[in-house]
């Protein structure tokens, strides 16, 4: 075996440590890594709280968007507390 080929096995081994695949469900809200302009991709930002239509491994076609987008470039998303606290008390308020 060469060291190349050494090299390149450990590389492997090092970056699949903490790596994971990304499973979606239909119907789980997501946010998706979106491009802010087409002059350069360094400047992306998180969008969308849109939940998963249809799962096409490793894509996922995302509702109101009609277009697939690569599991890894989407997360879940998940609601705070103080938000969901706040939406209680103004019911609670308004009752």
């Amino acid at each position: 075996m060469s060291h190349s080929q050494r090299e390149q096995e450990r590389y492997a081994t090092h970056y699949n440590l903490r790596s994971k695949d990304k499973h979606f469900e239909v119907g789980e809200k997501v946010l998706v890594l979106m491009p802010d302009s087409t002059a350069s991709r360094a400047f992306s930002k998180w969008t969308g709280t849109a939940p998963v239509v249809e799962v096409l491994s490793p894509y996922m076609e995302v509702a109101g968007t009609g277009r697939h987008f690569y599991a890894n470039k989407s997360r879940e998303f998940y609601v705070r507390v103080y938000v969901m606290l706040c939406q209680y008390l103004c019911c609670c308020a308004s009752a």
